[in-house]
């Protein structure tokens, strides 16, 4: 059987590779990004939570949560249910033209929330305007139905 430690454990680990971001990269993006916090997040403090040696304390757990726009029970493994967090095509673009898109672009790795204009075809997030390309791995958030 496996432990919550392990769900808990396999869930930060999916949600980071989704992004398509090393360690060394989501511990930068959870400091300034998720948990808005002064102190560095170790490669090795993200590690053992990826191995379920050690939990992230449970604002860490909902901030990552909050973030990717899953709820607390699929990071705690009590479902596989992650609707709320779904890729993008570019040809589902012009569907999405007002709503928020979560944006990766591993090769500047910026990461970010934005809503999608179709006429300018662009994003329009804290970061500025972010041009639409292929380039970008795109992810909707959607409100989980009762």
């Amino acid at each position: 059987m496996i432990t919550t430690r392990k769900k808990i454990a396999r869930r930060i680990k999916t949600l980071r590779q989704n992004g398509d971001m090393t360690q060394k990269e989501y511990c930068k993006f959870l400091k300034n990004s998720v948990l808005h916090c002064e102190d560095n997040i170790s490669i090795s403090a993200l590690s053992s939570w990826e191995l379920g040696l050690k939990l992230p304390s449970a604002e860490t757990l909902e901030a990552i949560a909050d973030y990717y726009g899953v709820s607390m029970d699929y990071i705690f493994g009590r479902t596989s249910d992650d609707s709320l967090f779904k890729p993008v095509s570019q040809d589902q673009l012009p569907k999405m033209h007002g709503s928020p898109v979560f944006i990766s672009h591993k090769e500047s790795k910026s990461y970010a929330w934005g809503i999608y204009d179709k006429d300018a075809d662009a994003f329009l997030s804290a970061n500025g305007i972010i041009k639409n390309s292929a380039k970008l791995k795109l992810y909707k958030y959607s409100v989980m139905k009762p």
